[in-house]
Order: C-alpha cells, then sequence, then structure tokens
C-alpha cells in the first residue's frame, strides 16, 4: 500500500507540463551596419595615424581635407546590390533551417517519450519508485543535452556568420587594391541612412561605380 502511494505521488512529475525546449536562437544578420562599423572604425583608424604621422613630422601642421582625400561608400545600397551578398545569405539560411531541423526532430522525440511516460504513469503501467525515477532521469538528461545542442548549433551559425561577413569585406577591399586609381583616397567611408554622416558631397560618393565593379569581379569567377 504505501509503494502505491509513493507512485501517485510521482505521478504529480508526470502531470507537470514539460517546458518547451528552447528553440534555437540563430540569427542571421548579414546587414549592412556590420559593414558600416567596420569601414568607420578603419577609416577613423587611418585619419588617427595621418593625424600623429604629419604631427611628428610638422608639429604645427594638422591633416585637413587639402592632404586627406576621401571617398564615401552608401552600405546600404551596397549590401542590397551586391551580388555576393544573396549568395551568401542563402548560403547562411540552408545551414540555420538544416540546424533547426535536426533540433526540432530531437525536441518531438523528446516530447514523445515525455507524453509516453506520463501516459504509463497515469494507467499504472509504471509500478515502482525506481523505474519512475529512473525514467525521469533519463528524461532529464536528454534534455539537457537538447538545449547544449542548441546551444552549439548557435556558437557555429555566429561563427560562420563572421567568416562570410569578413569574405564581404575582403571582397571589397581585393576590388579597391585593383582600382588603384579609381578608389584613389586617403580614407573610405562606408555610411548608412540614418547613421553619423549628414552630408556628402555626390561627387565623392562612389557607391554605383564599386557595385559596378563589385558584381562585375564576382560573376567573373
Amino acid at each position: 500500500m504505501e509503494e502505491k502511494n509513493t507512485i501517485e505521488n510521482q505521478e504529480g512529475y508526470a502531470q507537470q507540463e514539460e517546458k518547451p525546449t528552447q528553440k534555437m536562437k540563430c540569427s542571421l544578420n548579414i546587414n549592412g551596419q556590420t559593414v558600416y562599423n567596420i569601414l568607420s572604425a578603419l577609416a577613423i583608424l587611418v585619419l588617427f595615424i595621418l593625424f600623429f604621422t604629419k604631427n611628428k613630422t610638422h608639429r604645427d601642421k594638422q591633416v585637413t581635407s587639402s592632404n586627406v582625400s576621401i571617398l564615401y561608400v552608401n552600405v546600404d545600397s551596397l549590401m542590397d546590390k551586391y551580388d555576393l551578398v544573396d549568395t551568401l545569405e542563402n548560403h547562411l539560411n540552408l545551414v540555420k533551417d538544416s540546424l533547426q531541423k535536426i533540433l526540432l526532430n530531437k525536441q518531438n522525440v523528446l516530447q514523445k517519450k515525455i507524453a509516453d511516460y506520463q501516459q504509463r504513469m497515469q494507467s499504472g503501467k509504471i509500478t515502482t519508485k525506481d523505474e519512475a525515477n529512473r525514467i525521469e532521469r533519463n528524461l532529464a538528461a536528454e534534455q539537457e543535452a537538447l538545449m547544449k545542442l542548441n546551444d552549439e548549433f548557435s556558437l557555429q551559425i555566429t561563427k560562420l556568420q563572421k567568416e562570410l561577413n569578413d569574405q564581404i569585406l575582403d571582397s571589397i577591399q581585393s576590388m579597391i587594391k585593383k582600382y588603384p586609381e579609381k578608389y584613389k583616397a586617403s580614407v573610405l567611408f562606408g555610411y548608412t541612412k540614418g547613421g553619423g554622416i549628414l552630408y556628402i558631397d555626390p561627387s565623392q560618393d562612389v557607391t554605383k561605380e564599386m557595385i559596378k565593379d563589385l558584381n562585375k569581379k564576382f560573376n567573373k569567377r
């Protein structure tokens, strides 16, 4: 009789709703802001180096617009019209979808096991406390493993995201080196709508030319 009461107490666990397994949070974010931030940081670094290099030689002479040429690129347009970006986004989405399917399948298997355990408890098929505890430990271990796998997949997506963003930046830098006369400048700024740059002389905006050259190079590969 005491054993039966103990098993009935175990039904409290079985009747509790299992918290849904945390879904994978893998945000794919190939966006203009990432490139904008990096390009702006590089540009500031260049200006910083130029400033102190000039001061080292000419202490009373500061870097001005007369000796520093600046060009600008609209990062929003670049990311929207650069064919490489679409290709990389498609690749990221395929990887993301594949990993999410793996997690979803494992989550469904776990939910079925939980439902089966609850049904067996309610029908009295599990008759000992030891058996109930063993099943509960196994279910908890599977859920923990699933959450760990979710974290691993999220890190994998984050790492891939960074690699693809680096690939975009590398392609831009490579193209600039290929056309040194066309993009001859001390600094190349990337700007976005609503960013810190309020006005740009149209003659210094090379967005259209850069997109054309980038796509030409990319589609020749």
